[in-house]
């Protein structure tokens, strides 16, 4: 890489930026060059989609980030540029603002920004602290949630946070069912009432989280109705797959 690679790489971005649908996930190879060699530059270009898509003059059916597979840029290399701060601290205002365009900015904040702890905790506890509305608490919410998540189970005092204030405003159990659903595969697979292997993860992951949190009065209960939650999901599926064999036997 050298800059006059940056420069062509940046140039293609240009001319792609009107493109209703920008999806790698059919190139991984593709995919891993971008997100990992020229991370500036794919954001540079997601970040002009976003506001192309806010303005309102995107065409029918643009989305500026694609959304099934998880986007994730490296924010190793994007934090050695002078300006990254800055540019960092800029999408996550557009991101908490309530605004109409403000979900499209948090999409974007996802793909780079939420692997630094020490710069994302104190924004959460302040945005979760702040939050005087149930609906304003379930919007912040959505800052753990994308394809994949398992913030609330590596970040346990966010979600502690969380459920306290949830408590505190009285809306607990909507909350709690929030955080569940921010969490893991949006879209599973399953197959003859069994979900697949490669999405059967969050229910391993909330007992863990529940073994280390065995001791914390808040963490605990919620790592373990997470992990109820997904059983009873299993149970379900698998009686339901069985219904429809007899059904169809019959």
């Amino acid at each position: 890489e050298d800059g006059s690679s940056g420069a062509l790489v940046q140039t293609v971005f240009d001319k792609l930026l009107a493109f209703p649908e920008f999806d790698l996930a059919a190139n991984p190879e593709a995919h891993h060059l971008l997100t990992t060699q020229y991370p500036r530059e794919f954001l540079n270009f997601l970040r002009a989609r976003v506001e192309f898509e806010a303005s309102g003059q995107s065409p029918k059916g643009f989305r500026a980030i694609p959304g099934f597979r998880p986007l994730w840029l490296d924010s190793a290399k994007l934090r050695t540029a002078p300006d990254f701060e800055q540019l960092r601290e800029d999408v996550w205002l557009r991101a908490v603002a309530e605004t109409e365009s403000s979900d499209r900015w948090l999409r974007l904040l996802q793909t780079f920004a939420l692997d630094d702890n020490a710069w994302l905790l104190p924004r959460m506890i302040n945005e979760i602290d702040n939050a005087r509305t149930i609906e304003r608490l379930h919007r912040v919410t959505r800052f753990l949630s994308f394809p994949g998540s398992l913030m609330v189970f590596g970040q346990p005092e966010i979600t502690r946070r969380f459920l306290t204030r949830a408590r505190e405003i009285g809306e607990y159990d909507q909350i709690r069912w929030a955080l569940y659903t921010a969490t893991g595969p949006h879209l599973p697979l399953w197959t003859n009432g069994k979900k697949d292997a490669l999405d059967d993860y969050v229910e391993a992951e909330a007992l863990k989280a529940a073994e280390r949190q065995r001791h914390d009065p808040e963490l605990l209960p919620f790592f373990s109705w997470v992990a109820e939650c997904e059983q009873a999901k299993k149970r379900r599926a698998s009686a339901e797959h069985e219904l429809r064999m007899l059904e169809f036997q019959s």
